[in-house]
């Protein structure tokens, strides 16, 4: 009920003052559970990516925002949870994969930290993408900082991935490369 409310009142501001467009809306898979993989250029890439997915997005967000009173419960209440980053956080691993377990949508940004041009993957996303054995759903952020028209775009979603536990380099040198194609 948060989550919907808070959805609402955030898609009326991205689409008000961010002028918000948002394409691919087909390539959306009707239920989940999937795994969003994006870029980070901005805070407001959770916010529109949210707004843009018509499921709630159980996003992955650097632990040091939980620490900040208000913030952090506000985040537990719209689905986040924290990752400790520059790190494998077996934590954060596990609670991402039981939410896809349960049926639900994760999102993850790859870069590890805001960048304001398409940065190198980490591997942890490749890992979490063989791991889960979920489809990926790609979502490339453009114009997300600032007051420039800002715009989501959905990629045709994953459901093989060519790569195996042994290249995870190769594995998120793939996922960037496949929100690249939507920048």
């Amino acid at each position: 009920m948060f989550y919907r409310f808070a959805r609402m009142v955030a898609r009326w501001f991205m689409i008000i003052f961010k002028g918000m467009k948002v394409e691919g809306l087909e390539n959306v898979p009707k239920s989940g559970p999937y795994l969003v993989v994006a870029n980070h250029e901005s805070y407001f890439d959770p916010v529109a990516i949210g707004c843009a997915l018509p499921h709630q997005v159980y996003f992955m967000a650097k632990k040091e925002l939980f620490d900040i009173p208000g913030f952090g419960l506000l985040l537990k209440k719209l689905g986040a949870f924290p990752v400790k980053r520059n790190e494998v956080d077996l934590t954060a691993v596990k609670t991402a994969l039981k939410y896809l377990k349960e049926g639900k949508v994760v999102g993850i940004f790859p870069e590890g930290t805001r960048l304001k041009t398409l940065g190198e993957f980490h591997e942890g996303a490749a890992a979490l993408a063989l791991k889960a054995s979920v489809p990926i759903l790609p979502v490339g952020l453009k114009n997300t900082r600032g007051f420039k028209r800002c715009k989501v775009v959905i990629g045709k979603i994953i459901n093989e991935l060519p790569y195996d536990k042994n290249e995870l380099e190769k594995g998120a040198r793939f996922l960037r490369e496949k929100v690249k194609e939507l920048l």
